[in-house]
């Protein structure tokens, strides 16, 4: 696609009244009172990933508070939480028995924390 072409559909997108763009974007208090709780529990579960008090279930985990905050927002991220279920078969996602990935995972949360673009996620975790 080229550029004139990108810009014009992107232009349409903003001009939409009904797009996301505007809907859950713009002006829309409990979108953005949503991502402060979001933040917040961000926080407390990288404080919790660095003093080792984290768990090892999402189940009741302020993990799981995060991402039900997060799959509550759109239809899009229906089904967000089920990569951190704990499968022991599988061991997928290793967070709740391996001490390095926990404190790794934790890292790249407070690196998205800090971010504001992905560059710095990527230099900072």
């Amino acid at each position: 696609m080229i550029q004139a072409e990108r810009d014009k559909l992107i232009g349409m997108y903003i001009e939409d009244r009904e797009s996301v763009y505007h809907t859950w974007f713009l002006n829309n208090e409990d979108r953005l009172k949503a991502f402060r709780t979001i933040k917040k529990g961000l926080k407390k579960v990288t404080r919790e990933i660095e003093a080792r008090t984290f768990g090892n279930d999402f189940k009741g985990s302020s993990l799981e508070t995060v991402v039900t905050a997060i799959s509550e927002q759109k239809q899009v991220f229906e089904g967000a939480a089920h990569p951190f279920f704990w499968k022991p078969k599988l061991r997928i996602p290793d967070i709740y028995e391996n001490p390095e990935n926990q404190l790794a995972f934790g890292r790249f949360l407070n690196a998205c924390l800090h971010a504001k673009n992905e560059k710095q996620v990527l230099t900072r975790s």
